[in-house]
């Protein structure tokens, strides 16, 4: 899915939490599995302990049709504009 967005939402929340405190806290809520979730430490933090930014989204909304954008996105995020969603 890499460089293709289809939702977008508002956070409500930021916290920072260790892996394990993220899943006991979110569970299933999770976009990421168990599996996925652990896949991402080993590449991304190193350490299990390490702590990592969690965003609480409320209004989440489907595209009606998929975004190809043209770079990566940091964690700042990105603002859509008519150009790439008209």
């Amino acid at each position: 899915m890499r460089n293709k967005r289809i939702r977008e939402g508002v956070v409500e929340g930021i916290e920072f939490l260790a892996p394990d405190e993220v899943l006991l806290k979110y569970g299933d809520e999770l976009f990421l599995n168990k599996e996925e979730l652990y896949d991402y430490m080993a590449k991304q933090l190193g350490k299990p302990t390490k702590k990592m930014l969690v965003l609480s989204l409320i209004k989440i909304r489907k595209y009606s049709k998929e975004i190809k954008y043209p770079g990566r996105l940091t964690m700042a995020g990105e603002y859509l504009k008519k150009n790439i969603y008209p």
